[in-house]
């Protein structure tokens, strides 16, 4: 799939404060809803959403000012991807996870690999976190890369890959895990994305790497993306962050968007539908209804705050550790991932407990939007980092216990 011609906007060109992403974001919502379908069926979002993405800077967000992107702060960009995701969360969940690892790229590779990453600004990065592949030293210092990586979310409109393979030298000696990053030029993406419960426009296909030579710059052996320390030496606020409770923001910003988006269509319902036993009368005026209506409501504005909540906390202490007042603890990061934990739990718990049971059984038909987005959210909630919250208790018990 070609990347959209359209030229990418000038730096001046595009409003960066927040109500003027949050306003390009909101008029992109009807599009975004009137797409779902054929997102689905094209297993990702269109080139003509891609070339608005473009034309609005959102691939500019995350790259750092002195490369010529707009170096925003994690509440922008989240606030977008919620916007995102009330339209339709294959698209966000491809565009979310696809630009969001600007930030990973910045924290992890010198400056000059930098200027090479964002040399064309906006900036669109598919990364996995499990080692699927191989990478050998050549005896030049450069690296050939080897390997099938599955669950590529955002790789259709990709600039370049982060992940990790494991690393060995000159002779096939391992030397454990390591970071890579390659432009897209490096591989072949497979047509094998689409058949999953929900999320089927998610742009997560695999890709393959063939002998493909890298520069020893873009492997860094030993170097977890997932969970390397804080940088000291860069300009931008979001290198100085810990990288694992920013992944966790991306998920529940998602889920957030999800339910909001469900739950303007159960209102859409409320105001077309009436009960189905006497007194008939529309559903705004049932008091049950309402009551389910209100319940809803109160939890997506808890689950709202506490993700910016979350989103405040990080870029504080980023600000804090790049300014060498105070350190990110690993304490902080692990709570924020709690956080973002039980944001994704409340916003399922509105979904499958309130929404879906209220709605109707017509709303959960092939092509309704709720069982879309229902279908959508299901497969958030079983994303592996759902799965590590027991660990994350412990860990976060043993910081504190320890510390004091």
């Amino acid at each position: 799939m070609a990347l959209a011609n359209a030229e990418p906007p000038e730096f001046s060109a595009v409003d960066t404060g927040m109500s003027a992403f949050v306003a390009r974001a909101r008029a992109m919502v009807p599009h975004l809803l009137d797409q779902q379908a054929e997102v689905e069926k094209r297993t990702f979002y269109s080139e003509e959403t891609h070339a608005m993405f473009r034309e609005a800077g959102f691939y500019r967000m995350l790259v750092p000012e002195q490369f010529g992107g707009y170096g925003l702060d994690a509440e922008v960009f989240f606030r977008i991807a919620v916007i995102i995701a009330s339209g339709c969360p294959s698209t966000a969940w491809q565009y979310c996870f696809g630009h969001s690892h600007a930030v990973a790229a910045g924290s992890l590779f010198s400056q000059d690999v930098q200027a090479e990453l964002f040399r064309d600004v906006d900036f669109i990065c598919a990364g996995t976190i499990k080692p699927q592949g191989t990478v050998q030293r050549q005896a030049d210092g450069s690296w050939v890369l080897n390997g099938t990586f599955n669950y590529c979310s955002g790789i259709p409109y990709s600039t370049h890959f982060i992940s990790h393979a494991f690393v060995s030298d000159e002779n096939g000696n391992a030397l454990g895990k390591g970071t890579f990053v390659a432009p897209r030029s490096a591989w072949k993406r497979l047509d094998d994305w689409g058949g999953s419960l929900g999320l089927k426009g998610s742009g997560s296909h695999s890709i393959v790497f063939e002998n493909v030579a890298l520069p020893a710059e873009f492997v860094l052996p030993g170097v977890d993306f997932a969970d390397h320390a804080p940088r000291d030496d860069s300009p931008y606020v979001l290198h100085h962050g810990r990288p694992m409770s920013f992944l966790y923001l991306e998920p529940a910003s998602i889920m957030l968007g999800a339910v909001k988006g469900a739950l303007a269509e159960y209102e859409t319902l409320l105001r077309t539908k009436t009960t189905m036993l006497p007194p008939i009368v529309p559903r705004t005026e049932d008091v049950d209804y309402r009551r389910y209506f209100g319940d809803a409501m109160g939890k997506i504005a808890f689950a709202e705050a506490a993700l910016f909540n979350a989103c405040h906390q990080w870029t504080d202490a980023a600000a804090e550790q790049k300014a060498g007042t105070a350190e990110f603890s690993v304490a902080l990061d692990l709570t924020i991932r709690l956080i973002c934990l039980e944001v994704m739990n409340t916003c399922w718990q509105v979904m499958e407990s309130i929404i879906l049971f209220s709605a109707g059984s017509s709303s959960a038909f092939d092509g309704q939007r709720i069982q879309r987005f229902f279908r959508d959210m299901a497969m958030c909630r079983a994303h592996a980092l759902q799965s590590w919250v027991d660990p994350m208790r412990r860990d976060l018990a043993d910081q504190v216990i320890k510390s004091r």
